[in-house]
């Protein structure tokens, strides 16, 4: 190669170089972060019920992630690396969950998982579905579905007292992020209403109802 050509060669070089160098960004965009609390409910009059244990509320895949889903076709669902919860969705719902029990006190006590404190009742929650419906952009939803189970761990043998599957699709005002999250909260608090609603019908003595679930 010629002398010429050469520094031809680097001189094109060394442009590349520079023009990607201005092209790269100086810093990296943290992702946006997002919390599911929800407002507190009235107490109830008087606790009527025993001290409930809160088993780990445990969440599907892909849903318990922090990145925010998105189902954009029937086939196809997206999860946002640039919008998340503040933390895993199981936390953040069981942690919703156990404050809002706390502050209704329709339970004597609400435990966490670990307490050494005694409690004949023990509550588990299952989310099969957390995700933001965005195959109509004029239509987005927000979806959440769920199981409640309370189970008498006291007896013998252990019964279950309650099962009860909800499902929510709240219609959002816009197919974005803060949309999608404002409802996660609305409809994990309609959830937690009804399943207020139905802990209103049980009674202590519960354990004792035929139509109580023996389990294995």
């Amino acid at each position: 190669m010629s002398p010429l050509l050469r520094r031809s060669a680097l001189a094109l070089l060394c442009l590349g170089w520079l023009s990607a160098c201005q092209i790269l960004p100086t810093e990296i965009t943290p992702p946006t972060t997002y919390a599911l609390t929800l407002p507190a409910p009235a107490p109830v009059t008087a606790p009527a019920l025993p001290a409930v244990r809160l088993g780990t509320t445990t969440v599907g895949a892909p849903w318990n992630g922090t990145a925010l889903v998105y189902q954009l076709s029937d086939v196809r669902f997206s999860a946002d690396a640039y919008h998340r919860l503040l933390s895993p969705a199981s936390t953040l719902l069981n942690t919703a969950l156990a404050d809002w029990l706390g502050a209704r006190q329709r339970f004597e006590a609400v435990l966490a998982p670990g307490s050494p404190a005694p409690a004949p009742w023990r509550l588990e929650t299952g989310i099969t579905a957390l995700y933001g419906d965005f195959r109509s952009a004029s239509a987005p939803q927000a979806v959440i579905s769920a199981q409640f189970v309370i189970v008498d761990t006291a007896a013998v043998p252990r019964r279950r007292l309650l099962v009860l599957d909800l499902n929510q699709r709240i219609p959002l005002e816009s197919a974005t992020p803060a949309a999608l999250v404002a409802g996660y909260r609305q409809g994990w608090l309609r959830m937690l209403e009804e399943l207020d609603a139905r802990l209103a019908s049980l009674k202590p003595d519960a354990t004792q109802d035929r139509k109580s679930t023996r389990l294995n």
